[in-house]
Parts: C-alpha cells; structure tokens; sequence
C-alpha cells in the first residue's frame, strides 16, 4: 500500500485468480466462445468504494499467445450496482470472445474421424467368398468405438448445448453397428441353398426396384410382356420369310434370380445406401461448423 503526498493511497494487490463460465460447444471444433466476468466490490458498499476504470480498454501488454485459444476482443463496461439488503455495491464487467484454433482438431479428429465412416461402406464391396466381410465389419466397428473413446477427452463435456460433431460420431456409430448385421443378412443370403423357394414378391422387388437402386442394367432389365421381334430376309430365290421371336420365356427366366445374385444385388444396394447416408452426413456436418466459424469470425 503506497500513500501519496496528496492524500491519494494506493493499493496494488497480487495475485492470479481462475474464473470460469459458461461454454457453447455446438460448433466445435470450430467454436467460438464469449465470457462475461464481472468482479463487485461485496464487502464495501458503493458508497465506501466506487470502482472504476484506469483504462477504458483492457491492457495486453501481458498477454501471452494461447496455442488452443485465439483472442478475438476484451471490452470492459461499468456495469449497473448489484443491491442487496436495501445496499449498493460496485461492480465492473469484462465480456472476453475467444475462438479457439481448429487447425489441431482438424488434423487428429475430423480427418479420422471421416475418413473411417467412409471404411464402414466398403464393407458392402467385399465379397462373401473372401471369409473376411464379417471380420472386416466388426473390425471397423471396435476401430470406431476405441477411436472414440481416445478422442472422447477432447470434446468438451456439457449437457447444456449439443455438439453436431458428437452427432455425427453417434450417427456413425450407429451405422457401423448396423452394417454388422447387414453383413450377415447378406451372407444369410449368398449360403442359402439353390432349391430354396424365393417368395414372388421377394422377386418382384428385386427385379423392379432394387436392381435399378443396385446400378445393374445387364440383369433381369428387360420389361415383363411379349414382346416379338420380326426380321425379314430374302432367301437365294428371291422370297421373302419372315421369323417372329417371343421374348416371353426370355423375360421369365431373367426374373428366376438365384439366392448368390440376391445377395450380390443387396451388396451393391447397401454400398449406394451408405455411400448416400455417410456423404449427406458429412457434408451437411462441415457446412455446419465452417458456417458457425465464418459467422463468428465476422461477427
């Protein structure tokens, strides 16, 4: 405590004081952050201590460059007087905006992260005669969970906001689980045996719907009816013939699919599925948090 020779006394207290508040993790890892801190004077009323500001801004001349945090502004504002018991008491505000840097978060979390989702459709390009599709499935799925797991201290943990990457990883999870019993509906399938009666609608569903989703364009393509083909040709005296071709029993036996190409068949339609879910996901996940950073960023 220091006391002038105009009666002025100065007190100059030292210490390092932690504070908190609230977070708002939605857009992590491209989050951006904004404290309000305000310090009152408690024990004094404001009629014994008024507390006001040497500077209207706040002095950086300490501030040390944060490898996580990038400080965007620090405003400071005299604040109304908090009352209590019929007494007033001073108090300051601080309001600090952080972002936080995401190029770390970008490289050992995103990247990965996607980079595995897109593993889990692949799965659906193995074929069963390699022994390896369920191996394959269950592998990516504990990949997926032990990843987690390592990644799951570098989310922020709060139920107050929701994190769309926490989202994300949830709806991957769940795909990677459900890609293991699609696996083994498929393999279901591909051992079935040949003289195994396959239902009509099981057919017809096929043949009209799923093999068009599946990309397939060189079987069971053609259109149910009789269509008839003519062809007319001269013959060495000049007569001409003409030969008819139905193409009904063609069309029958495209329809008479085996239980190996049904299973082929629900392989390619699980690979577009997938491929469809995980691209949506992805994109509408980065457009989200790029949005949320830009925004703040100009904000």
């Amino acid at each position: 405590m220091r006391i002038a020779s105009d009666g002025r006394v100065i007190w100059n207290p030292a210490g390092v004081y932690t504070v908190s508040c609230e977070s708002d993790t939605t857009y992590y890892p491209m989050d951006t952050q904004e404290c309000y801190l305000k310090v009152s004077a408690w024990v004094y009323t404001q009629a014994e201590i008024e507390l006001h500001f040497k500077i209207k801004s706040v002095d950086k001349n300490f501030y040390t460059e944060n490898g996580e945090w990038n400080l965007l502004s620090a405003e400071s504002f005299k604040s109304e007087a908090q009352t209590r018991d019929d007494h007033s008491f001073s108090s300051v505000s601080f309001l600090i905006k952080l972002q936080r840097r995401c190029l770390f978060h970008v490289v050992n979390t995103l990247f990965p992260v996607t980079l595995m989702a897109f593993l889990i459709a692949f799965v659906f390009k193995l074929p069963v005669d390699s022994g390896e599709k369920v191996g394959f499935s269950l592998t990516v799925l504990l990949s997926y969970a032990v990843y987690l797991t390592l990644i799951s201290d570098l989310i922020p943990s709060t139920s107050v906001t929701v994190c769309f990457l926490s989202l994300y990883l949830a709806f991957i999870l769940f795909l990677a689980a459900i890609a293991v019993c699609l696996t083994t509906f498929v393999i279901n399938l591909h051992m079935r045996r040949d003289d195994d009666i396959m239902a009509d609608w099981l057919k017809k569903l096929t043949t009209k719907y799923l093999i068009k989703f599946a990309c397939l364009k060189d079987s069971c393509c053609r259109k149910d009816g009789s269509d008839i083909y003519v062809q007319k040709t001269n013959d060495v005296y000049g007569t001409e013939k003409t030969n008819s071709h139905d193409t009904r029993d063609q069309s029958e036996e495209c329809r008479n699919i085996t239980w190996k190409e049904l299973a082929e068949i629900m392989d390619k339609v699980f690979y577009n599925v997938y491929m469809i879910l995980i691209i949506i996901s992805t994109s509408t996940l980065f457009f989200i948090i790029i949005v949320g950073y830009t925004t703040a960023d100009h904000s």
